[in-house]
C-alpha cells in the first residue's frame, strides 16, 4: 500500500492508494473520478511559496476575489492532486 501522511497548520492528513478489498477504488482511465482539496489559511503567500518550492505547478496564481474579500490560488501537487487555497 502506498500512503502519504502530512500536516498543514496542525491538521493531519492521511491519504492512501487503492484498497479494493475495502471498497476504496482508484480512478480508472475510462472513468477518471478525481477530488480536489479546498484549504483555508491565514496567509496565502507563504503557503504558495512553499508549494512552489516543493514542485507544485500553478493552476491559477494568487488572485483577489472582491466578492468574498479573500485571496486564493490553485495548485497541482506532484501526485496530480489539486489544491484550492483561500486566505482569510
Amino acid at each position: 500500500m502506498n500512503e502519504v501522511v502530512f500536516t498543514i497548520f496542525e491538521s493531519r492528513f492521511h491519504m492512501l492508494d487503492e484498497s479494493s478489498e475495502n471498497g476504496l477504488n482508484a480512478p480508472k482511465e475510462a472513468y477518471p473520478v478525481t477530488i480536489w482539496f479546498n484549504i483555508l489559511v491565514e496567509a496565502v503567500q507563504p503557503v504558495f511559496d512553499k508549494a512552489m518550492k516543493r514542485g507544485f505547478s500553478t493552476v491559477f496564481p494568487i488572485t483577489y476575489e472582491p466578492v468574498h474579500n479573500i485571496e486564493r490560488f490553485m495548485v497541482k501537487d506532484p501526485f496530480g492532486m489539486v489544491w484550492l487555497v483561500h486566505g482569510y
